[in-house]
């Protein structure tokens, strides 16, 4: 029987929780960020993790504290000094063996159960010792806490003011410019281009107010290297962007350009994997704004609470399989339209990225069956579908019904995005500041639904995966007019530059202007694409040139009627006529990149 001596209040018990979740939280946050500073690694979370993680472990230990004390109430042993030490060891211990990734959790359960059995008992015969530690370090551990989460929230603004006072003079009458870009919407999924679901109405009417590109490709099949791309003018091998290297420094991007030439730069972002500012792509942007305080990022900014988002059986208890945080399109709107309704004294160049088209894809409960019915999607399979590669038989792993039902969520959210669109673009027409902006939007990439057997993107260069939507509007641009020539996203750093009258110096690259321009001679610019992936398995480089489109990989060349066959069904490269222009365009890749090969 438990000597009521040794049994703790409800408070100390509490307040052992509290102790043991901060010190926790606190060692996770170094742990995770000596691994990125010691051996370079990315760590894929908010940089208020330092202080989000012990927060966010107050909430686990606080719910195993009421638990105990419940429990307590009928066995009082529950409630005596040593198993609350164990209780609050076990949680410690396992919120740093859920660290690193290759340990199992059910594994990481039972170190961290040794932990807090050995653990215990050597404390609990210290009890006094343990308690007087507790009471002594408790207001500064909380201290820390507070200080470092005041630090790291006002360092941005401070940031901020600092850069925007340095800004320079801008040119008298200099257009604003918004640079969108739709993550993952593919041009074959969008009714502007002819699809038949009505996808993008909006879009289309709003194109028709401007320059609609038939046939844009992007230089990558997933994020990193195409907004690079986006930013730089140069193609993908040239650039240091990869699955886990940054964009470095060496190149100058199109938002120091801007700032350089007096605008005010501002980026609002939800994709938080690749286009936060640890991969590169937040340089020269004087307000950027991608993690946020949310009670997602507290949920997944300690270990426990990623490892509770990520479990599979939690999620088919709860039927919860979005990613915790998202940004949902109608936040990206709303930041920006409220950001840029305060900006009246000088011109502003605006980057929004919208992720709601990205897997999984959860449209808005209102359109979620816009276009038929999303039950029954194969959530287990799609959580592993970046790392899956080539599927040689989707029947094998999603049934028509799951493939249809992915397609139709899908479909939904880019009604949705195409419903932000039309929200954002119409307010600036209310607000009379439209016919002053040039507004570019487009995607990083496209999406595949089993066609070629795959799945995702950034395991192939087929058009599902490269081609996507492309417009422009703004002043000097033509009402109505359709480009039909193939281009290239590497293009529209120049493209906005020439555009802007900054008369900064340029970005490797053609501009578009000259595709509309009369008075300009046109000469087609490099239509390249590469995706260099994990393994050897997933590089490969495309060019599109004369009507047909390339692609080799390590072990294979294909090449496909442009025009003719734009699900790119017929292999053409071992006929005589492909493998004459399969070396025709070989060369031409060759020579636009000044490298020979397929990239490894």
């Amino acid at each position: 029987m438990t000597d009521p001596k040794d049994r703790l209040s409800v408070p100390g018990v509490f307040g052992y929780a509290a102790w043991f979740a901060l010190s926790a939280g606190i060692l996770e946050a170094a742990l995770l960020l000596a691994h990125r500073r010691l051996i370079h690694g990315f760590i894929f979370l908010s940089p208020h993790l330092v202080w989000m993680a012990p927060l966010s472990n107050l909430l686990w230990f606080s719910i195993l504290s009421a638990v105990m004390v419940l429990i307590g109430v009928v066995v009082p042993a529950v409630r005596s000094t040593r198993a609350i030490i164990a209780g609050c060891l076990f949680l410690a211990a396992l919120s740093i063996l859920l660290l690193p990734s290759q340990l199992h959790p059910v594994a990481a359960c039972v170190l961290a159960a040794g932990v807090a059995f050995q653990g215990s008992r050597m404390l609990a015969a210290r009890a006094m010792w343990v308690d007087r530690l507790i009471r002594r370090t408790m207001p500064a551990l909380a201290a820390v806490v507070l200080l470092v989460a005041s630090v790291t929230i006002s360092l941005d603004a401070v940031r901020e003011r600092k850069a925007s006072g340095a800004l320079g003079a801008s040119r008298q009458g200099a257009p604003n410019i918004i640079f969108i870009v739709l993550d993952t919407v593919r041009r074959a999924s969008l009714s502007m281009y002819g699809y038949p679901r009505p996808t993008s109405p909006a879009m289309e009417r709003w194109a028709g107010r401007g320059v609609r590109f038939e046939h844009a490709m992007a230089t990558a099949s997933w994020t990193l290297p195409s907004h690079a791309s986006m930013f730089t003018g140069k193609f993908p091998s040239q650039m240091s962007a990869g699955w886990l290297t940054p964009l470095d420094t060496r190149d100058p991007v199109l938002a120091e350009r801007l700032r350089d030439s007096g605008y005010l730069t501002a980026g609002f972002v939800a994709n938080l994997l690749y286009c936060n500012r640890s991969f590169g792509l937040a340089r020269g942007f004087v307000h950027y704004e991608d993690y946020r305080i949310s009670p997602g990022e507290f949920l997944i900014n300690s270990s426990i609470g990623r490892a509770l988002s990520e479990n599979r059986l939690l999620r088919r208890i709860s039927g919860w399989y979005d990613i915790a945080g998202r940004k949902p399109g109608e936040e990206i709107t709303s930041r920006f339209l409220d950001w840029q309704s305060h900006q009246a004294d000088r011109p502003y160049f605006a980057f929004l990225n919208y992720f709601d088209a990205h897997q999984p894809y959860f449209p808005p409960a209102e359109l979620a069956n816009q276009f038929g019915p999303t039950a029954g999607r194969n959530y287990d399979l799609l959580e592993l579908r970046p790392y899956m590669g080539k599927i040689d038989d989707p029947a094998e792993h999603l049934t028509p019904a799951q493939v249809q039902a992915e397609q139709n969520a899908y479909d939904a959210t880019l009604a949705y995005l195409d419903r932000e669109m039309d929200r954002l673009l119409t307010a600036l027409e209310k607000q009379g500041t439209l016919g002053n902006t040039i507004v570019v939007i487009t995607a990083d990439h496209g999406e595949q639904f089993g066609e070629h057997g795959l799945f995702d993107h950034g395991n192939s260069l087929y058009r599902f995966a490269t081609e996507v939507p492309l417009m422009i509007l703004g002043p000097g641009v033509p009402a109505g007019y359709s480009v039909d020539q193939p281009v290239s996203l590497r293009d529209l750093p120049a493209t906005i530059l020439e555009m802007a009258g900054t008369g900064a110096t340029t970005l490797p690259g053609q501009s578009f202007h000259r595709l509309w321009n009369i008075d300009t001679e046109t000469t087609p610019g490099p239509v390249i694409s590469e995706t260099s992936g994990p393994s050897p398995k997933r590089r490969f480089q495309s060019t599109v040139s004369g009507g047909f489109h390339a692609i080799w990989s390590a072990d294979s060349v294909e090449l496909y009627d442009f025009a003719k066959d734009p699900a790119e069904t017929a292999n053409l490269a071992h006929t005589p006529a492909g493998r004459l222009h399969i070396g025709q365009l070989r060369a031409t890749l060759d020579s636009a990149l000044g490298v020979t090969g397929v990239p490894r």
